[in-house]
């Protein structure tokens, strides 16, 4: 019901418990957020759970060969 009126008045798709929480999870991912610490707050079983769902917004950590590849490859 609120997302219904909400999502009506604000011209946006319907919003739904679901969709907000896959929302907060996604942010804090993407934010940089240990995954078993966002495991944690959605209660999943174990962090495995979270990492299949969530797979694509968790940070994919760099290290400096990496980088000096990249900037002499120009990839």
């Amino acid at each position: 019901m609120i997302g219904l009126i909400f999502g009506n008045m604000a011209g946006i798709k319907r919003l739904t418990p679901h969709g907000l929480r896959h929302t907060f999870a996604s942010l804090l991912l993407a934010d940089g957020r240990p995954v078993t610490e966002v495991s944690h707050l959605l209660g999943h079983r174990n962090a495995h759970v979270t990492i299949t769902v969530y797979a694509h917004f968790i940070r994919q950590e760099t290290t400096a060969i990496q980088d000096l590849a990249e900037s002499v490859l120009g990839t």
